[in-house]
């Protein structure tokens, strides 16, 4: 069932009615409402409602909201003591287990109360700043013989819609299949070989554009989720790829990911890999090793991005390591020679990847000349992103593998 029916529902709110447009009143659904004295009557009102469901299986009750019965006990009574309101949850809690029903109280503070002690969970929804965007979270506090094994995660209320997101680590399918291609929304941009990426980019990767991300502590791999797509639907429409990939992937089992989804001929002609010379012995691409020098490697990663340009379809995708070409060259090369190669791309058709950790020092030189600048964080666990340039709220990376192939949905975190 996606709704509860009117005559599920209680309005127990001890207002008045105001007299509304009879058009809108009838456009509306009528719920039951109650009137009581105090809270043991709403008790009684209760136990009367439910009696029928009991019949048919342990009923659960959601008050929503708890600070506003309570109070409104207070307003009837004119009794705000503190210990009476003690005992009056304890006696809630023992008439809820003796008449055999389960019951979610919700409540707008989170001071604690007699309640705690005696409730079976406490779950505790927070809307966080982080970085001056909204990060919705849900904390487990308490779960009555269940062991917790993670305390909070975060979660989204897109659409209207509860979604919860578990600590990200990189799947690939079990059985690999090919995914169909992707074709670009029009001439100026190409698909990352996702939709949903697709539409977050508002069209995909510009043609002529320097794209940055950035690397937050933990993430590790985590950005393949978005980089093998990408790869795979470029090859796929018979592009070029030229790469200088980041530190840590070990080379054959990144073209055996690839195999999975690509023609294995097509990582051999169309994907050109910089990398040192004991790390791209037999591999299936177009292997070249770096050269003495920074300035040296990338006229060598020009030729055959000329090359690979003269032979297939622009644009040629370019993929830059920039932890890679800082631990092999220095951080100094990397600042004076990256920054012409990003002019370089500019004015021209093909567009470039780059990927750098959040502690080099040349972040914020870079993200001042990118033409946008994405960051992949760790939230509670889950893999988010967030746009430096241009500026967005923190969207959730959530992984798809049942097609058989690596899709992901962005979801944001409203």
């Amino acid at each position: 069932m996606d709704f509860l029916p009117p005559d599920r529902i209680i309005d127990a709110a001890q207002i008045p009615e105001i007299e509304a447009n009879p058009q809108l009143r009838e456009s509306q659904p009528v719920y039951e409402k109650i009137q009581f004295r105090d809270l043991p009557e709403f008790f009684e009102i209760l136990v009367q409602k439910i009696e029928d469901l009991k019949k048919i299986s342990p009923p659960t009750i959601v008050i929503d909201t708890w600070d506003a019965i309570v109070e409104m006990d207070h307003i009837n009574t004119g009794n705000i003591e503190i210990e009476k309101q003690n005992r009056i949850e304890q006696t809630f809690s023992e008439w809820v287990r003796q008449i055999n029903v389960n019951i979610i109280l919700i409540t707008e503070h989170a001071t604690t109360t007699a309640l705690d002690t005696i409730a079976d969970g406490i779950i505790l929804l927070q809307d966080q700043r982080i970085n001056d965007l909204r990060v919705r979270t849900i904390e487990l506090q308490k779960l009555r013989s269940v062991k917790i094994r993670q305390p909070a995660y975060i979660f989204s209320l897109e659409g209207a819609h509860f979604r919860s997101f578990e600590p990200y680590r990189f799947r690939l399918p079990e059985i690999l299949l090919r995914p169909e291609k992707k074709d670009d929304l029009n001439m100026n941009t190409i698909s990352t070989g996702m939709q949903s990426f697709d539409d977050f980019l508002q069209g995909g990767y510009s043609q002529g554009s320097w794209n940055l991300f950035e690397l937050s502590k933990g993430v590790g791999q985590g950005f393949l989720q978005l980089l093998i797509p990408t790869l795979v639907n470029h090859l796929t429409l018979g592009r070029g790829v030229v790469a200088a990939l980041p530190e840590g992937i070990s080379l054959k089992s990144f073209e055996q990911y690839l195999e999975g989804f690509v023609e294995s001929g097509k990582i051999a002609q169309q994907f050109t890999i910089f990398d040192r010379s004991a790390v791209i012995e037999n591999v299936i691409s177009k292997a070249v090793t770096f050269g003495e020098t920074l300035s040296e490697t990338l006229e060598e990663m020009h030729r055959n991005e000329d090359l690979l340009a003269s032979i297939y379809d622009l644009p040629v995708l370019k993929i830059y390591g920039l932890d890679k070409l800082e631990h092999v060259f220095s951080p100094e090369d990397v600042r004076r020679y990256i920054t012409s190669e990003v002019a370089t791309t500019k004015n021209s058709q093909n567009i470039a990847l780059a990927f750098i950790k959040e502690e080099q020092s040349f972040v914020g030189t870079f993200s001042h000349l990118a033409t946008m600048h994405y960051k992949l964080e760790l939230i509670d666990k889950a893999l988010v992103i967030r746009g430096i340039q241009p500026q967005t709220s923190y969207v959730a990376l959530y992984p798809v593998i049942s097609g058989g192939y690596l899709d992901t949905k962005f979801i944001p975190i409203v």
